[in-house]
């Protein structure tokens, strides 16, 4: 008899088994081994799990200090039944208020578990423990740990972000709004607490894909890549990124491009983005920083600016920070990308202006430029990299979100454009670097809305960040 029986069949059935799925309750079975009461004088008992399976799913959960100060805050609220058993009613009732989006309950929980039933805690306090709490994420998921950077500081600097809010000296009432003026704060706390009582089944299905918060993307990779080169980001500043996206893109990274593992060419690095949606690019380059940007649309060759204002500039290491246009910017030059051009930057930007980009990759692979002095006109960003001009040590390129349905080869095709040149980007970008321009360009005639660098501006595609 289990915990989904309803209560007409089971006088003992706890009404907080009501909030739970069949699932749930069938994976908190699993987890901490329910034991029946058998004897018929018993009927009335409260039924209780094995308090040891409990602690010893937390201890294996989090690292020691944080799974003892949870263990001593359920202890000090008297869960334990005695008889090394724990109280079903009051175990469901903390299972709730972790995971189901309690947030005045959470907020008192965490608190309490922090405090250990103190009325102050200090700002710092919090921060240590958040920073103790991020170090755990991965552990009891199947989150891949290999493919992110080991950056034992990047856990404190995202615990930094998640306190920025606090008082120095804050009530469990302060933490409450804390709480709900830091939603990533919320995702982290809900995501390992699920992860502790359901394992993986309150992760977001597919189907929610863009509609609810998906704190670690699904990095998708070539096979064996993950041996050949590293990704340069830890996972708190994966974290940290990932939560700025737009819903519809957290769910998956897609390796697009990457010089340790495609080869240093600037031609293969845009035939890998060029039309393949919003991208993140992570830059580490020869002092050890690494910095990068997000682009809100698709890569397209154009003379012209591009992109939207949901586009942004970033720092993860030495410092962990996003330069976004809130609040507005000086100019509209959040994407730039051209080749082959005489009088024009040939290479990628973002932000700034010509000659002067927040970041700038060259078309000579390997150099780039971060010219923010004082600051980016665009996203109000600093210089990113250690020097102005900066060498490259290893570049990642990924498409966020699912990779784009339409065919736009097939788009051209319909339209008359038939040269295999535009339907090989690459070996377009090859000709124009080499100097050899397209001697066909100028006997076709030209479609008011064909993609041609030099003598249109670009149209831009549907943004889905809006």
């Amino acid at each position: 008899m289990g915990l989904g029986q309803s209560s007409d069949k089971n006088k003992n059935t706890p009404p907080m088994a009501s909030h739970f799925s069949t699932v749930e309750l069938k994976k908190l079975e699993d987890f901490f081994m329910f034991k029946e009461q058998v004897s018929s004088d018993q009927e009335n008992t409260p039924r209780k799990w094995k308090y040891a399976n409990v602690k010893q799913r937390i201890l294996d959960s989090f690292c020691e200090e944080v799974a003892n100060q949870i263990i001593y805050y359920m202890e000090n609220r008297s869960m334990s039944g005695g008889d090394d058993g724990i109280l079903l009613e009051s175990f469901l009732e903390f299972v709730y208020h972790l995971t189901k989006d309690c947030i005045r309950e959470l907020a008192g929980i965490v608190f309490n578990i922090v405090g250990k039933g103190d009325k102050i805690v200090k700002r710092e306090v919090m921060k240590k423990f958040l920073t103790q709490f991020v170090s755990c994420l991965p552990l009891g998921t199947t989150v891949k740990t290999q493919l992110y950077a080991p950056d034992d500081s990047c856990g404190g600097k995202l615990a930094e972000k998640l306190v920025k809010h606090c008082p120095e000296n804050m009530t469990e009432e302060d933490f409450d709004v804390v709480l709900h003026q830091t939603p990533l704060l919320i995702d982290v706390l809900e995501f390992k607490f699920r992860m502790l009582f359901f394992c993986y089944i309150s992760e977001p299905s597919k189907s929610f894909h863009g509609s609810v918060p998906h704190l670690i993307p699904i990095m998708e990779i070539p096979d064996k890549s993950t041996t050949q080169c590293s990704f340069n980001l830890s996972l708190p500043t994966a974290i940290y990124i990932n939560s700025r996206l737009h819903m519809q893109l957290q769910h998956k990274w897609r390796l697009l491009y990457s010089s340790k593992l495609h080869g240093e060419s600037f031609s293969k690095l845009t035939g890998a983005i060029v039309n393949k949606g919003p991208t993140l690019i992570v830059i580490k380059d020869t002092h050890g920083h690494i910095f990068g940007g997000f682009a809100s649309e698709s890569w397209k060759f154009s003379s012209k600016f591009q992109g939207t204002d949901k586009s942004f500039l970033f720092t993860s290491h030495p410092s962990l920070e996003i330069y976004d246009c809130i609040g507005g910017s000086y100019n509209d030059h959040y994407m730039y990308l051209n080749i082959g051009q005489e009088m024009m930057p040939n290479g990628l930007g973002m932000g700034g202006q010509h000659d002067y980009f927040g970041l700038w990759l060259d078309q000579e692979f390997g150099n780039g430029h971060s010219r923010a002095k004082p600051q980016c006109t665009t996203f109000k960003s600093p210089q990113l990299s250690k020097d102005e001009n900066f060498v490259i040590d290893a570049i990642n390129i990924w498409g966020v979100g699912d990779e784009l349905k339409n065919d736009e080869d097939d788009e051209y095709n319909e339209e008359g454009i038939t040269s295999v040149l535009d339907k090989h980007i690459e070996a377009k970008a090859l000709l124009e670097i080499a100097g050899r321009p397209r001697v066909s360009e100028g006997l076709r005639d030209i479609e008011p809305d064909a993609d041609i660098p030099e003598t249109k501006e670009l149209q831009h595609a549907h943004d889905p960040m809006s």
